[in-house]
């Protein structure tokens, strides 16, 4: 082929290749059930075969193919990026659902897995294309440029942005305990016997995930680990500043009632309601990462 003609062949193949991974950039399911959860990723690791692919593949275009198999997971990159155009991670969850977080991460990971395997392809594929010391030096290059540490990258990125969502729904649950203050203060309710009805939402987002097993053992684990120690902690304060403000109130009731002489009331007072309730939520919700 001439030089004009190994730039037409190359941008039809570029067009070709790069049109597969550009029309599967946004978050669908994968149906056919491969090792990804989404069909984006599966797309990725396709183009990536097809742009070594022996009958695709010419000798003289070794550098441009070489740019196109670099610019599939640079625009794989941004397509993540852009899926969360808020740096700050704030209401992360309203951006993407912790569903949809999951299978990113679980594909970044299952990626990340995958590309010693994807280099030993795309060699195998190029023996015989390549002299022996061309296609040694470009083992080196496959190596030293390898997209791992931006795969890596993304998916500790989305792993913090799963956690975040889940910290944020968790805590959405947990601020309720605030109201038990109120439903016992001053309404002559019956002494608790249960758990408020919150308290099995204060740890259900992170039994979800958990539950639906697609991530690694580790990483839930960690998951697990970082969530359940800053909900506990969290869940501390709460309780400590309800105890210090229940126990103001009371002494200010007392002394108010000693001025206007009313005689104490026997038998269990508002203040003992109120901490029956938060005794009982804090005994559930040891149970609940006991066996979370």
């Amino acid at each position: 082929m001439g030089k004009w003609t190994l730039s037409v062949y190359y941008q039809l193949r570029y067009q070709e290749i790069a049109g597969i991974l550009e029309s599967s950039l946004y978050l669908k399911e994968n149906v056919n059930h491969s090792k990804y959860m989404l069909s984006v990723s599966e797309s990725l690791i396709r183009c990536c075969r097809l742009v070594w692919n022996k009958s695709l593949f010419l000798p003289p275009l070794l550098h441009r193919f070489w740019k196109l198999f670099l610019q599939l997971f640079s625009r794989f990159d941004r397509w993540l990026k852009d899926l969360v155009p808020d740096s700050s991670q704030k209401n992360l969850n309203t951006i993407l659902e912790d569903k949809h977080t999951m299978f990113l991460l679980h594909d970044l990971l299952a990626l990340s897995n995958h590309l010693p395997e994807l280099h030993e392809n795309i060699l195998n594929d190029l023996h015989g294309c390549l002299d022996e010391k061309v296609r040694e030096k470009f083992s080196c290059l496959l190596s030293e440029c390898s997209p791992f540490k931006m795969l890596t990258s993304q998916a500790t990125f989305f792993q913090s942005i799963l956690k975040n969502s889940i910290m944020e729904q968790c805590e959405r649950a947990l601020n309720k305990t605030y109201t038990i203050t109120s439903l016992f203060r001053g309404q002559a309710q019956d002494m608790p016997s249960s758990q408020s009805y919150f308290a099995s939402d204060i740890l259900k987002p992170l039994k979800e995930v958990v539950d639906a097993s697609l991530l690694p053992q580790g990483i839930l684990l960690n998951l697990k680990t970082e969530v359940l120690e800053e909900i506990t902690e969290h869940y501390y304060a709460v309780i400590s500043e309800i105890l210090c403000n229940v126990e103001s109130t009371e002494k200010s009731l007392l002394a108010l009632r000693k001025i206007r002489k009313i005689n104490h009331k026997t038998g269990p007072t508002d203040e003992d309601r109120i901490k029956k309730q938060l005794c009982l939520d804090v005994t559930f919700h040891l149970q609940q990462v006991i066996f979370c």
